[in-house]
């Protein structure tokens, strides 16, 4: 494969003089799991933390993003045991404001958090529910990026019955696709979904261990030719599973290839 449309795990990678940076840990045992990633896209820059500890007592997720010198940061952390979760959120974006909504319950029993933010009047909210006990896990995203949308709805029972996610987007006449499999027994679901945006594309992987033990979602996205790209370790009962992702959409071909890979 050429320069553009190679997939990596785990390594350093000079996109058209962009930098991206994927560096893993993982315990075998399934106690910690961390990953941590930095990608500048024509100078903006995006980085995504994430650390989970699959025995279901801490997860912790930070994202910082600059784009085009705007900044988005989200800070998130969350003790499955219930007993606290704190977010702190704050955002100026040449002016604008972000506002933060939070609700908690100290017992751990539910958990939501609302954030919105206006980028140059785009707009980018996410809403995400989650009950610590693992019966349920909500996350709703929605991004309008220069006029066009996309929206994220994913509903998963973690005692493994049923797992629903129903995405719609219709970005200047194209249309998203999405494949999903499920186990009814709920030992695991995989959902991977594609999707075309003016010829770039957004790639979104999922994987649930439906015992609760641990979930854990990548997102990989191109807007106006730029990547994101986030890669995943996970430990299920010590097992370890990798994914990496690193796709460059700048033509009809990669878009080929790339659906070819993951079908």
């Amino acid at each position: 494969m050429d320069h553009d449309d190679r997939e990596n795990i785990g390594e350093d990678e000079s996109v058209k003089g962009e930098i991206e940076n994927i560096g893993e840990e993982e315990s075998v045992e399934g106690e910690t799991e961390s990953i941590g990633e930095e990608v500048s896209v024509e100078g903006e820059m995006e980085s995504i933390g994430e650390e989970v500890s699959v025995e279901g007592e801490m997860e912790s997720i930070g994202e910082e993003v600059s784009v085009e010198g705007e900044m988005e940061s989200i800070g998130e952390e969350v003790s499955v045991e219930g007993e606290t979760e704190r977010t702190g959120e704050e955002e100026s974006v040449e002016g604008e404001t972000e506002s933060i909504g939070e609700e908690e319950s100290v017992e751990g029993e539910m958990e939501s958090i609302g954030e919105e933010v206006s980028v140059e009047g785009e707009m980018e909210s996410i809403g995400e529910e989650v009950s610590v006990e693992g019966e349920t896990e909500n996350i709703g995203e929605e991004v309008s990026v220069e006029g066009e949308m996309e929206s994220i709805g994913e509903e998963v029972s973690v005692e493994g019955e049923t797992e629903r996610t129903g995405e719609e987007e219709s970005v200047e006449g194209e249309t998203e696709s999405i494949g999903e499999e499920e186990s009814v027994e709920g030992e695991m679901e995989s959902i991977g979904e594609e999707v075309s945006v003016e010829g770039e594309m957004e790639s979104i992987g999922e994987e649930v261990s439906v015992e609760g033990e641990t979930e854990n979602i990548g997102e990989e996205v191109s807007v106006e030719g730029e990547m994101e790209s986030i890669g995943e370790d996970e430990s299920v009962k010590g097992e370890i599973e990798n994914i990496g992702e690193e796709v460059s959409v700048e033509e009809d071909e990669t878009w080929r290839r790339f659906r070819t890979a993951h079908h």
